[in-house]
C-alpha cells in the first residue's frame, strides 16, 4: 500500500537504477533486428558497453510434459555505475519489463545463465561454451565452481570456516 499525502503523487512507477541486471526475452518477442544471441551480444557491446556481459539462448528447456519450450535469450549485464532499466531497455529496443534488477552478487547471475544455481539445478545444465561474453566466462565459472567445491570439501571434513571464508563463499 502506497500512502499519498495530499498534493503529492505516488511513485509507484519510479524509475529503477542498478549496476547489475538481467535481460530475458522469448525469441519470438525479440526486438526487430535481433533474432540471435550473437546479434544481441553485438548490440549490447555497441549500444550499452557494459563492464561485463554474457548472453545465452536457453533452447533446451522442456515443460512438465517433456515438450520443448520456446527459446528465450538471457543476458547478464554489469556496469560500473548504476543505469536506469528504462534507458537500457530503450537502447535494446525492448520494454522495461524485460529487464530486472539483479539483487545480490553478479556471479550468481552469470551462474544462472548455465542453470548452475541452487534454484535452477533441475533445469537443463548449459555448457559455458554456449555463452557469448566480453570476458573469460569459462574461467569465471571454473573459479566459482572451485570455490564451491572447496567449501563442500571443508564442510565434509568438519573444518571450521573463518569469517572471511564464509563471506567469500556467500559472494561466490
Amino acid at each position: 500500500v502506497i500512502t499519498v499525502k495530499e498534493g503529492t503523487k505516488a511513485k509507484s512507477n519510479a524509475p529503477i537504477k542498478c549496476k547489475n541486471m538481467m535481460y530475458v526475452q522469448k525469441i519470438s518477442y525479440l526486438p526487430a533486428g535481433i533474432q540471435t544471441k550473437e546479434a544481441l551480444a553485438e548490440l549490447i557491446a555497441k549500444e550499452l558497453n557494459p563492464t561485463r556481459y554474457a548472453v545465452i539462448a536457453h533452447d533446451k528447456e522442456v515443460d512438465e510434459n517433456g515438450n520443448p519450450k520456446e527459446t528465450d535469450i538471457h543476458a547478464m549485464l554489469c556496469f560500473d555505475n548504476a543505469r536506469y532499466l528504462r534507458s537500457v531497455a530503450k537502447k535494446i529496443g525492448d520494454k522495461e519489463q524485460s529487464i530486472e534488477r539483479w539483487n545480490g552478487d553478479a556471479n550468481n547471475g552469470f551462474s544462472y545463465l548455465l542453470h548452475r544455481t541452487k534454484d535452477a539445478q533441475k533445469k537443463h545444465q548449459y555448457d559455458p561454451s554456449e555463452v557469448i561474453a566480453n570476458f573469460d566466462f569459462v574461467a569465471l565459472m571454473e573459479q566459482i565452481e572451485d570455490k564451491l567445491s572447496l567449501k563442500q570439501q571443508k564442510a565434509q571434513a568438519g573444518v571450521k570456516f573463518t569469517v572471511e571464508e564464509l563471506l567469500n563463499a556467500l559472494y561466490a
